[in-house]
């Protein structure tokens, strides 16, 4: 009994977010069509190129790497175990976003 259960929960999460993902789109497309027929001007929808987000996600990639590389030092020289890898891939990874955003605020003031 609890089987079928568990086979239903992937289909039914698969069909709503695809449920969901159409219906965020036909709204979308109602709204802009809305503001189109008001003479407004819907480019305010069009995503502006954000390098920025890439230099993000490079520091947080980095600093859970080097945090999973430390946690695994501290694992096999102290014995610790779990503890390890989630608090050195959460504070390393907080490191590598503040890293990755000051990095990014400096390109975007030589933008400007």
């Amino acid at each position: 009994m609890h089987e079928s259960f568990a086979l239903l929960i992937p289909i039914f999460g698969t069909i709503g977010t695809f449920t969901v993902i159409v219906i965020l789109r036909m709204y979308q497309n109602k709204e802009r069509m809305a503001m189109i027929e008001k003479g407004q001007d819907p480019s305010i929808f069009n995503p502006k190129s954000n390098k920025s987000g890439v230099l993000i996600f490079a520091g947080l990639s980095i600093g859970a790497g080097v945090g999973l590389l430390v946690a695994n030092f501290l694992e096999a020289v102290f014995g610790m175990e779990e503890v390890a890898y989630f608090s050195m891939l959460f504070i390393f990874g907080g490191f590598g976003l503040i890293l990755g955003r000051k990095m990014a605020n400096k390109e975007d003031s030589k933008e400007d």
